[in-house]
């Protein structure tokens, strides 16, 4: 038999809310290190009024862009160097990131409510201008 624990009247509070906005664990290894379930963890944030802290693997906007940006440059050198490669379904997916690029580019310009810099769409442009040539090439094939 498994000893049970003892039973703990009441949890540190204080001690829960710096492990939380800390963010160093997750939330299911703060609920066990501390000994509350999930509903009065949620209860006792709203009373205290606790800041909730960033989701560590959420991504800033502009870093998405730079990722996103980075992921299409490789793929049209990739899809330049291989000959063989299955030009309908490879353009149909660049044209679909490309269209994605915009949207997050235009959305970051909203947030900032300013319009685009230039190097943001001269690159724009610049990648526009070899998805184009290159599905050209490919319909060439």
């Amino acid at each position: 038999m498994t000893k049970a624990k003892p039973f703990k009247s009441s949890p540190d509070w204080a001690a829960v809310q710096a492990d939380y906005e800390s963010g160093r664990d997750t939330l299911e290894i703060l609920y066990l290190r501390h000994g509350v379930t999930a509903s009065q963890f949620r209860n006792a944030r709203q009373r205290g009024g606790w800041v909730l802290r960033k989701n560590p693997l959420a991504a800033s906007r502009s870093h998405l862009i730079s990722r996103l940006f980075t992921i299409l440059e490789r793929q049209i050198t990739h899809m330049e160097d291989d000959k063989t490669a299955n030009g309908d379904k490879e353009v149909t997916l660049l044209g679909t990131l490309a269209r994605n690029l915009e949207k997050l580019m235009n959305l970051q310009d909203a947030d900032k409510g300013s319009r685009s810099n230039d190097k943001k769409a001269g690159d724009l442009a610049d990648l526009r201008k070899r998805l184009v040539q290159r599905i050209g090439e490919l319909k060439r094939r």
